[in-house]
């Protein structure tokens, strides 16, 4: 139920068109009491009529619970004050029940008000039958027009039940929508990291299963900013996310959409080439490490060149991801002694 009453959009529908039906329902009841020369209900009407173009704008404003404490405290009211004067078989009762079909739209945080509201109508509605059972209508003089004022009420009654019903299901669908979108959302940020905005972890050994069922040949490559340490300590960790980002934008731009670019961990990042040939692979991590290398970052009026060493595994080698990775460290780090903004491939044999 929660859920279906939590949308601001659903609420502000519901209860607009709510007092739009109670604004022009008591116009019309002017009008009628004013036929009749009844004059209680007609100042009682003209009284509703003022409340609810008061109202109208309350939902506009955000203001939810006020909103629906006003109308249902309203319209029992005027149940009350109409079934007092007319009685019973005049089918102002009915509104109640109305009423409670609405409940499933209160905007309370505490889950039980919404029943207590509920609540509140039906002893309303079994007290007045109770009291027209054991007294008499204090105003008899339009007992003529019963069936009028019946067959009218028990319409409105049914609009607005039928409206209810309707909001509800499109409330459902809203929520139903909502949720896919939350959804996506939490699995998006699962797969990708925040900064870099590349693939995370998961995403990389979730996609590298799915691959190596069909027995894809995949190169994987692990890399690392070289002295990346220094340039935190030094410049401090904002340039050092200003690098990250950057080089993962140079790598996203020299790979094919089927290629994995995963931000590892820190300053690490794993790069999975499917279907791809050991030197057609080397041919393009060298491509990526010039690039790297040729960029000048700026930080705050310091301008910086980093480079990365990378070390490349093929399944070839194994079809066990964590050996590959394992494989494409001890040779990155090879790199790393050798000098550093090396690519370090598995015919190097470190």
């Amino acid at each position: 139920m929660q859920d279906n009453y939590n949308s601001k959009n659903s609420i502000q529908q519901v209860y607009g068109k709510i007092i739009l039906l109670a604004f022009l329902a008591h116009i019309v009841f002017v009008c009628i009491f004013a036929g009749l020369a009844f004059k209680p209900l007609i100042i009682y009407n003209i009284f509703s009529v003022c409340f609810y173009a008061a109202v109208y704008r309350l939902p506009k404003l955000n203001h939810y619970r006020a909103t629906v404490v006003l109308v249902h405290f309203e319209i029992c009211f005027y149940v009350i004050v109409s079934t007092y004067y007319l009685g019973w078989n005049f089918g102002f009762p009915l509104y109640l029940i109305a009423l409670a079909s609405v409940v499933y739209f209160c905007p309370f945080k505490n889950k039980f008000v919404p029943y207590l509201f509920s609540l509140m109508e039906i002893i309303v509605f079994f007290t007045l039958k109770i009291y027209t059972l054991h007294n008499e209508p204090a105003y008899a003089g339009i007992d003529n027009y019963t069936s009028f004022f019946y067959l009218f009420n028990s319409a409105a009654t049914f609009t607005l039940m039928v409206y209810a019903a309707f909001i509800s299901k499109v409330s459902a669908v809203h929520t139903q929508q909502t949720l896919t979108e939350n959804n996506t959302m939490l699995q998006d940020m699962v797969n990708h990291d925040t900064l870099t905005k590349l693939w995370t972890r998961t995403h990389l050994l979730t996609t590298y299963k799915e691959l190596i069922v069909g027995h894809i040949p995949i190169i994987i490559v692990l890399c690392d900013i070289d002295n990346f340490k220094h340039i935190n300590d030094t410049y401090g960790h904002d340039c050092g996310d200003i690098i990250l980002s950057g080089i993962a934008g140079i790598m996203t731009s020299h790979c094919k959409e089927d290629i994995t670019i995963c931000r590892w961990g820190g300053e690490e990042f794993v790069i999975m080439l499917p279907f791809y040939k050991m030197p057609d692979g080397i041919k393009l991590i060298e491509q990526i490490r010039e690039a790297i290398a040729a960029t000048t970052f700026t930080y705050q009026r310091h301008n910086l060149n980093v480079t990365m060493t990378f070390g490349m595994s093929h399944t070839c080698e194994s079809k066990d991801i964590n050996e590959l990775i394992r494989l494409a460290d001890k040779r990155m780090y090879y790199g790393k002694r050798c000098g550093k903004n090396i690519v370090v491939t598995p015919e190097m044999k470190p």
